[in-house]
């Protein structure tokens, strides 16, 4: 079968600084990588003593490599210009121009220089380049028949020199005036400046640990006999170390994480740690350290950060664990369950340290204890066991942590045994696993199947008293496997979501659900708080059977919009890639070209000035075209006024007399508008 194709472009609206390089209708994480990425030793990939500091504004840094941001990782150091623009930007080593675009609310005007040894660096937020890379880019630009855009050039096109003037310093894209400098490597993989000693801060600070957090893995494991997080305060001792107070106990399978700052020189939001190692009873045994990321990876921010606990603004925590899919290249070792403290270390009081270094060598060290018992021992009945009662009623509730179902079964007369708790989905039954709490409630884990998809039922018995107790529930669910990726159907057979292996980080369990509005169906798939860490495909039955339909994706605050792609012609299914999270789908139909305008004010800097829009599918930059007398002329964009414009320097040559502007939205509607200047 022959479908409609779309695929995902952002609407970007907001600060997204540091992302970008990403082809066009290409999608941000595809996931493709099922392999764990180990670490690499970059000290002889490139000659770290030939880079130059970038720029003439000053030496003060204000961000640090992959510190975090809402989506992503920060891709590189941000350097302050004291709220100015106009400084000079140098180039870093010698090399040649190999790209310049413009990201209107991201990178803003973004220039690539590439360098013998196949890396690259790059240079963001600027306003304007020399003339001779001003020229070479609209003259490129105009050779593709495009007005704004993206343009590469080959090694003799454009050659620059170390220490040459190749930009001057913006507020272009997002933020305040400031240059963002990133080093590539010759995969476009973001690598960290900080390796080469004169890209540092001068900073003699060590970090600061603030907090550590122990986190039970699994529903049936715990910390201080309870199955949720325990955060603990890091006191600073007279000696300048660092200490945990309170012992924990760990029983199961417990994560540690870590919330610390580096308030290196001129730092404004301080940094996480460059480098953060893990002790047990002095073996080392993990160590996360960020030298470099893949640029399909620099989506899975809140992967390495923990995200529900910065949706509960309780701050930034760095995970000291990898679990069961994750594939970023920073930790070591790399292999899933590492850094996770179990009773396989032994069991008893244990000592645990964390030593974090910045990349200066400046280094604090946390000390504190830790006692892991036996996971039959969360079999044992609390001391404050349940008081008998003559009521015989029993309570269920249910809950989902990733791939487990959890049911807390509770009768205040007690149990007379244990309850039988069964899970059945087509056809396969498993007991859940039974933890007592006390005598009168039970916690029972079922850890759902590879294959377990669609509709199950739950059936719970129980004697309380000397009463047998029935309780079931039927409910529809589909188990994505981090390993083997897996399917989601809407209930009216219309949507299907398919993950491939590796686009979750851990097997979880998802649901879908339909609801009207306006008179389109919705798909609610869930959990939306989950990050994922590749780009599922989601495709939904085109019910218009004709050209306009596009599938529109809703998270809080974020809105994707997907495109479709002409060179396929049929009409019978919308497809598109999301990423980040599970959120809200919808098919809608847009067969209404984008909004288009054009003003003239010929005694301006910005003579002819191009505004479009478009509520719907979305228009596509980069169909924009403007012709003067037949001829395509180069267009800039102007964030504060929001429009697209020709350069006066470029209306001025052109003594033209009829102009024609011409976008396409996202489903290829057309809009075009001419007048006589």
């Amino acid at each position: 079968m022959k479908h409609i194709t779309v695929v995902a472009l952002i609407a970007v609206l907001g600060v997204t600084g540091g992302y970008f390089l990403r082809a066009p209708g290409s999608t941000e994480s595809g996931g493709e990588d099922v392999n764990a990425t180990p670490r690499r030793n970059l000290l002889n990939e490139t000659d770290w003593k030939d880079y130059l500091w970038p720029t003439d504004a000053g030496s003060v840094r204000t961000s640090n490599f992959c510190e975090f941001r809402s989506t992503h990782f920060h891709a590189g150091i941000d350097i302050s210009t004291g709220m100015r623009t106009g400084y000079k930007v140098f180039a870093s080593r010698d090399g040649w121009v190999h790209s310049i675009m413009f990201e209107p609310y991201g990178y803003g005007w973004f220039l690539v220089l590439k360098h013998k040894d196949g890396f690259h660096t790059c240079y963001a937020h600027l306003n304007g380049f020399p003339d001779f890379i001003r020229d070479a880019y609209r003259t490129k630009l105009v050779s593709e028949g495009k007005s704004f855009g993206k343009v590469m050039f080959s090694e003799k096109e454009v050659p620059v020199k170390k220490g040459s003037v190749v930009a001057y310093t913006g507020e272009t894209g997002a933020g305040p005036a400031h240059l963002h400098f990133e080093i590539r490597d010759t995969d476009f993989n973001p690598v960290n400046p900080g390796l080469a000693k004169q890209l540092r801060p001068s900073d003699s600070a060590p970090p600061l640990p603030r907090q550590v957090s122990f986190v039970p893995m699994d529903a049936t494991s715990s910390v201080n006999g309870k199955y949720e997080a325990l955060m603990l305060n890091i006191i600073r001792a007279s000696d300048g170390t660092f200490y945990v107070s309170e012992v924990p106990d760990l029983r199961g399978n417990v994560g540690l994480m870590l919330r610390a700052n580096d308030s290196a020189a001129g730092a404004q939001d301080y940094p996480t740690p460059f480098d953060i190692e893990m002790f047990v009873d002095g073996r080392s045994y993990f160590d996360s350290k960020f030298d470099w990321v893949q640029q399909d990876k620099l989506w899975s921010i809140r992967i390495d950060r923990d995200h529900k606990l910065m949706q509960q603004k309780k701050g930034e925590f760095r995970k000291l664990f990898v679990e069961e899919w994750n594939k970023l290249p920073v930790y070591s070792p790399s292999v899933a369950g590492s850094g996770i403290l179990s009773a396989q270390l032994g069991l008893g009081k244990k000592k645990l340290e964390i030593v974090c270094k910045d990349e200066s060598g400046n280094t604090s060290h946390v000390y504190f204890f830790a006692t892991f018992i036996s996971d039959s021992a969360t079999r044992s009945f609390r001391k404050n066991a349940a008081k008998q009662s003559s009521r015989r009623d029993m309570s269920v509730s249910r809950s989902e942590s990733f791939d487990q179902i959890i049911y807390t079964i509770k009768a205040a007369a007690g149990f007379s045994k244990e309850p039988v708790v069964r899970v059945e989905q087509n056809g396969v039954i498993r007991n859940a696993e039974l933890l007592r709490i006390h005598s009168g409630e039970y916690r029972a884990v079922v850890t759902t199947w590879p294959e377990f998809s669609g509709a199950a039922r739950t059936e719970i018995r129980a004697i309380v008293g000397s009463e047998e107790k029935q309780w079931s529930e039927a409910f529809t669910a589909f188990h994505i496997s981090a390993k083997d990726g897996g399917h989601i159907f809407s209930p009216d057979g219309k949507m299907r979501v398919d993950f491939t292996p590796g686009q979750v980080y851990r097997s979880m369990l998802c649901h879908v659900e339909e609801r009207c509005v306006n008179g389109a169906t919705q798909y609610v798939l869930s959990p939306s708080d989950v990050p994922l860490q590749g780009s599922p495909a989601i495709s939904i039955r085109n019910e218009w059977k004709g050209l306009g339909a596009f599938i529109r994706a809703e998270y809080p605050g974020v809105n994707l919009r997907c495109s479709r792609d002409p060179e396929t012609s049929s009409v019978e299914e919308a497809k598109a890639h999301f990423s980040r999270f599970l959120g809200t789908f919808s098919l809608l139909h847009d067969t209404q070209p984008p909004l288009l305008s054009i003003s003239v004010s010929l005694g301006s800097d910005k003579p002819v000035r191009i505004t479009t829009g478009d509520s719907l599918s979305g228009v596509q930059n980069e169909t924009l075209v403007a012709r003067i007398d037949g001829n395509v002329v180069p267009l800039e964009f102007s964030e504060r006024i929001r429009a697209f414009y020709i350069p006066a320097d470029v209306f001025k040559a052109s003594k033209g007399k009829h102009l024609s502007v011409t976008i396409r939205d996202s489903v290829g509607n057309e809009a075009k508008k001419e007048m006589k200047l």
